[in-house]
């Protein structure tokens, strides 16, 4: 059984936009004292567009890149100008919003992969402002969840 397959009974993902989903799962080393164990968090995503599937799962996203995304979304939709990242340490999935003008037209780009030894996916999508919100509400959602255990100060 594939992965995809396997997705059918994840529920609803915890982001969602564009060709992009994300499921979080949990911590895989909840309540340790070590702030970097801490921060990681056990996903499953997705990312598709025009006869083009890619899935990753495993430990390649951290609360805080949830935290700075969110932050990162707030910044955008305010100034217009800038980007917002979401991505960690490992290679498995990052996504870069960016803004394109000042009227509001924001790229995404995603770059996910299984096996970053031998595969290379990348995903764009052409977004607005008015995303930009709701993906740092899924984002502060998520956080609810599974906080950040160093956030900025």
């Amino acid at each position: 059984m594939g992965l995809a397959t396997a997705a059918k009974g994840l529920g609803a993902p915890d982001l969602t936009v564009a060709g992009l989903q994300v499921w979080v799962h949990g911590q895989p080393f909840p309540g340790s004292d070590e702030p970097y164990d801490a921060d990681w968090l056990t996903v499953t995503a997705h990312c598709g567009a025009a006869g083009a599937s890619v899935w990753v799962r495993g430990e390649v996203l951290t609360a805080s890149a949830f935290d700075r995304l969110a932050r990162g979304c707030d910044e955008l939709y305010e100034r217009l100008e800038g980007q917002a990242w979401l991505a960690a340490d490992e290679p498995g999935l990052s996504v870069m919003l960016a803004a394109t003008d000042r009227h509001g037209h924001v790229s995404m780009v995603v770059e996910i992969t299984p096996d970053h030894m031998a595969q290379a996916h990348r995903f764009e999508f052409a977004l607005d402002q008015s995303y930009l919100p709701q993906i740092a509400r899924q984002c502060r959602a998520l956080l609810q969840r599974f906080p950040n255990p160093h956030p900025p100060r």
